[in-house]
């Protein structure tokens, strides 16, 4: 029984974190291109349309859950403190998006041929 609930509560959070991740994604796009972000950072090459960014959220969908699973973040730990918790997601999530930078280029050119 301990195991099944244990699995509905690593399934809740990958749920929660791909509803989030999805906010954020669009969220970033909403921020960035239009008010009132763009008018502290002009955008100087023109907005890009919204489709093009969600051509890459499904990809983002299914890249970060596993990401995050293979850092351990799914794990459930009893007895770990919050500073811990939050100190090893960020650490894991700048070490991903570091690692992430390096696919950039290849997904501006996919992007480009769109």
């Amino acid at each position: 029984m301990l195991k099944a609930r244990e699995r509905r509560t690593v399934a809740l959070h990958v749920a929660v974190d791909v509803a989030v991740t999805c906010a954020a994604w669009l969220l970033a796009y909403a921020l960035r291109f239009h008010e009132p972000l763009a008018t502290l950072v002009p955008v100087t090459k023109g907005v890009p349309d919204v489709s093009r960014y969600l051509l890459l959220l499904p990809l983002v969908v299914v890249l970060w859950p596993p990401v995050l699973y293979f850092h351990g973040l799914y794990q459930i730990r009893r007895g770990r403190s919050l500073i811990d918790e939050t100190f090893a997601i960020l650490f894991r999530s700048t070490l991903t998006m570091t690692c992430l930078k390096f696919f950039q280029l290849p997904i501006k050119v996919i992007l480009r041929g769109c």
